[in-house]
């Protein structure tokens, strides 16, 4: 039996090293195509700076060692094709990691006994209208509200986030307060924070009402719960998160994006572990 496993435990990292390169290469294209389009907006960015560079430089590490296995066949370009299959198991198994964490966000169930629904925005569509991700959080934020009421709980107050996009008339919280009082619920329920322009800032600027956050829950998507989480406990806020459903044809690109915002997030950890992971796996596989 334990012969068994080792040997499908080789042949799984055996497949791993194969598609390395091109997994490697194929996604930092698309990591760098998202990154030119957000500096477009941000050109101020840090992050996305750092996150083009990061995707250039594994795109032509990724090409070269292809060309090499191709053409070149030169050693020292083996144990870079090495050192990259490494890093691709690395990234792998810290993925997994972080799809068991997002996932467990959907069997949360927090108490009703809340003062404030905090919403976070993800954006409104190009007429200005909800997008259908938001629509799905204002609605997982509309059944909190009504199981409150439902078990005679003291109905909270909706603190709708998000202010305006470049050339955009209305912010994200006026465009979610609108939808709220449509579907019935009385204007003097719903606060709107309308500066922030992320979920750091969703939080930030929302603190002076929330304080601790004890007697807070927050609706976002299931994938960003996580993300939510680690704002929120940076600043002290120790509201618990609700995660609503996604399109399903977002998900896998939303999944990435979210493993790649908490990967830069914990960069120091990371800046530490990698280094030992690959000096390891150099060892245990050579």
């Amino acid at each position: 039996m334990e012969a068994v496993f080792v040997g499908g435990v080789s042949a799984f990292l055996r497949f791993l090293f194969l598609i390395a390169p091109y997994v490697l290469g194929f996604c930092s294209v698309g990591l760098l195509i998202h990154a030119v389009t957000r500096l477009r907006e941000r050109p101020e960015s840090r992050k996305y700076w750092v996150v083009a560079f990061s995707g250039s430089v594994m795109i032509a590490l990724s090409a070269l060692v292809l060309v090499n296995a191709r053409w070149l066949q030169n050693e020292w370009l083996y144990s870079l094709e090495n050192t990259l299959d490494y890093l691709f198991v690395y990234l792998f198994a810290t993925f997994l990691v972080f799809l068991g964490l997002a996932g467990s966000s959907r069997v949360i169930s927090p108490s009703l006994e809340k003062a404030f629904i905090v919403i976070l925005g993800t954006g409104l569509t190009a007429e200005e209208a909800i997008s259908l991700m938001l629509k799905y959080r204002l609605d997982k934020a509309i059944q909190f509200y009504e199981n409150q009421k439902a078990k005679n709980v003291q109905p909270a107050t909706f603190l709708v986030t998000g202010g305006k996009s470049p050339g955009n008339s209305l912010s994200e919280a006026e465009v979610m307060a609108a939808y709220l009082t449509d579907r019935g619920i009385p204007e003097d329920q719903i606060i709107q924070e309308n500066q922030s322009i992320n979920t750091h800032q969703n939080f930030l600027y929302s603190q002076r009402l929330l304080g601790n956050g004890e007697n807070t829950v927050f609706v976002t998507s299931s994938y960003h719960v996580l993300r939510g989480n680690v704002y929120a406990r940076q600043l002290g806020i120790e509201a618990e998160g609700i995660g609503a459903k996604s399109p399903l044809y977002y998900l896998p690109y939303a999944l990435i994006r979210e493993y790649l915002a908490l990967f830069l997030i914990y960069r120091k950890v990371h800046f530490v572990a990698l280094p030992l992971f690959l000096a390891l796996m150099h060892v245990l596989m050579h």
